[in-house]
């Protein structure tokens, strides 16, 4: 009886996959046809989403469309602004578009388009190209006043990543679920990443001039489009709509433009197994198609960070002799610096009326050199008969403007101590 049980559940499952296999692969083929009979400029396939049920399709979508009161902030485009014919924030000179990400079973779109547009405005604001700055999107989902994994604004979301801003991954690694802003690490709001300010490109009824010009001056922009089902089987090439009915609002980040080849480029967050490796093309004419393509594009001002980690590829901070990295995981960002050659040093240049430098002390640690300015201001011993994790040094009072802190290995140490290291885990500027 055991065994037939079991045949009759395997029956079931296979009559499913053979139904949905069906389906799919019918759907599919009438893409297909319809690219084919359009003209369309793309190739369409199974993807790590179009295999998905039509419920987990639908949670890769997420965006809300915002209630327009009549008094939302615009940025000001200059009239004799006359960008490239091209531009990819990829390579432009550099890249500055952080890695590719997946929402993953969580309507969240609207979190990951705005933490990919700052993680890209920190890039460019710091001249931090190449690096992955890999800000937490869980953190915006949990801790911002609206949204979560049925869907959210774009809009809250850019006042919320202005007001408190994010912080690293690691502070809150995704968990593609709604979560509690409590599991966040401690503090973590003296960490945050933010925007100086945002603004609309454009609410409705967009423009290829002023996306192409916002995109020029701003960098990488937060936008919406209207997804119907043939775009869940894009795998390359300059997408326009063919076919399906319409599934959900979905909310992306423009890196670029081709006027030669009339289409956008556009980061995505559903993972590296769909499209062109995570990101698509789309055609400039689906502005003013279904698709709503460009509706609700919003730019941001600069970014704004006051805690440099160990290992922030910062020009301001100046590592001299030799230095080595130590993973912790009760540290700032899971490592810190450390050095016990005599005359090493670290150099660090800021703007503000204050420093804190965030250390651990231990059993091992000797003595540091600090100096501000270029004035010895005394020595700082770091000894602890026990670990003391992110223990905070601070100076203030500073007079407002650029300051230079420098701290070094001085080869002394407390007589209980068994070492001379000294040790980063973080700088803190306060403004």
């Amino acid at each position: 009886m055991y065994n037939k049980k079991i045949s009759i559940l395997a029956l079931i499952f296979s009559l499913i996959f053979l139904f949905s296999s069906l389906v799919y692969g019918s759907e599919l083929d009438d893409i297909k046809k319809e690219i084919l009979m359009k003209g369309a400029k793309w190739i369409a396939g199974k993807t790590s989403v179009s295999e998905l049920s039509q419920e987990q399709r639908r949670f890769r979508l997420g965006f809300i469309k915002p209630d327009l009161t009549g008094e939302e902030k615009f940025i000001t485009l200059g009239i004799r602004i006359s960008p490239p014919s091209s531009l990819d924030w990829r390579s432009n000179g550099g890249n500055y578009v952080t890695p590719i990400k997946d929402q993953g079973d969580c309507g969240s779109c609207w979190a990951f388009a705005t933490t990919a547009a700052l993680e890209s405005k920190e890039l460019i604001t710091y001249s931090y190209s190449g690096f992955n700055r890999d800000l937490s999107e869980q953190i915006v989902v949990s801790c911002s006043p609206i949204g979560g994994c049925y869907g959210g604004y774009t809009d809250i979301a850019s006042n919320f990543l202005r007001n408190t801003g994010t912080a690293s991954e690691i502070c809150y690694p995704y968990t593609a679920t709604n979560g509690n802003c409590s599991n966040a690490c401690s503090n973590w709001q003296n960490k945050a990443h933010k925007i100086y300010e945002w603004g609309y490109v454009a609410t409705t009824n967009p423009t290829v001039n002023a996306i192409k010009n916002a995109l020029y001056l701003y960098g990488p922009l937060v936008t919406s489009m209207d997804v119907y089902t043939d775009f869940f089987y894009y795998t390359s090439g300059i997408y326009s709509y063919t076919y399906g009915t319409y599934e959900g609002g979905h909310a992306v980040l423009i890196v670029g433009y081709n006027d030669a080849g009339q289409y956008f480029i556009v980061k995505n967050s559903w993972g590296t197994g769909w499209g062109e490796a995570g990101f698509f093309r789309i055609a400039y004419s689906e502005l003013d198609s279904v698709v709503c393509f460009g509706d609700y594009t919003i730019a941001y001002g600069d970014a704004i960070y006051n805690w440099f980690e160990e290992n922030d590829p910062s020009p301001s901070i100046d590592y001299v002799g030799t230095w080595n990295v130590y993973n912790c995981s009760s540290c700032s960002d899971h490592a810190l610096m450390y050095s016990n050659e005599i005359g090493a040093r670290l150099n660090f240049s800021f703007d503000g009326t204050g420093i804190s430098w965030i250390v651990t002390k231990a059993p091992i640690l000797g003595k540091a050199k600090v100096y501000l300015d270029g004035s010895y201001l005394g020595m700082v011993d770091l000894y602890s008969p026990s670990p003391q994790w992110q223990v905070i040094l601070r100076k203030t009072g500073l007079s407002s403007g650029s300051h230079t802190v420098g701290i070094e290995v001085s080869g002394q140490k407390n007589a209980s101590s068994t070492g001379y290291y000294i040790d980063l885990d973080a700088l803190q500027v306060l403004p």
